[in-house]
């Protein structure tokens, strides 16, 4: 999740943040959207990308979902990457290792570069 910052007043931010704040949200959005295909071709993993645009009181929030999609393995059907992608995780938590074994992945930082503009 990527939160939208604002530079403005409170009375302010509550009359037209909103209005304000939706053109970059869904600029964030896009990137972020295009990010994490990326990592995910890149990684070869079947899964559905869903980056939703909310208002939240005085600005908007971008949130990212990935949920997987595999055959092979049923208990991975249906798990929510969007975290493991964004912050890194133990290759563990795949089951391709024992609990504790197996390489650090590191995190691709999708939105956090989509926010800061990468």
């Amino acid at each position: 999740m990527a939160h939208v910052p604002i530079d403005i007043g409170t009375e302010i931010a509550l009359r037209l943040g909103g209005e304000i704040t939706r053109p970059l949200a869904e600029k964030i959005a896009a990137k972020g959207d295009a990010n994490t295909r990326e990592v995910i071709k890149a990684g070869k993993l079947d899964a559905d990308v869903d980056v939703d645009v909310r208002y939240n009181g005085a600005d908007h929030v971008v949130d990212l979902s990935v949920v997987t999609r595999d055959r092979k393995k049923p208990e991975n059907d249906g798990r929510q990457i969007a975290s493991f992608l964004e912050f890194g995780f133990h290759s563990s938590v795949w089951g391709t290792y024992p609990q504790g074994e197996g390489p650090w992945v590191e995190g691709r930082h999708m939105m956090r570069r989509a926010a800061m503009g990468g």
